[in-house]
């Protein structure tokens, strides 16, 4: 678990430095590319962190609906 939060919160600053990086661009095609060349992996890697870290936790000390949860809500009768 400890290392899921330390893989977490550095795809964390590495995104949000990401973000700062492509609000300084001001050419469209400069944005979208840089959003599906950097910010996306990270993202992706991002999400890979947060999964690993609901498995770790028990359902009753989790008060957001995990991600699997809310995948899976309209099936749910």
């Amino acid at each position: 678990m400890e290392n899921s939060l330390e893989s977490i919160l550095k795809e964390v600053m590495a995104l949000n430095s990401g973000l700062e990086v492509l609000h300084a661009k001001s050419n469209e095609a400069q944005v979208m590319k840089a959003i599906s060349e950097e910010l996306k992996p990270i993202a992706e890697n991002l999400r890979i962190y947060c999964d690993m870290a609901e498995t770790c936790i028990a359902d009753d000390l989790w008060p957001l609906p995990k991600y699997r949860e809310m995948l899976f809500l309209n099936n749910q009768a």
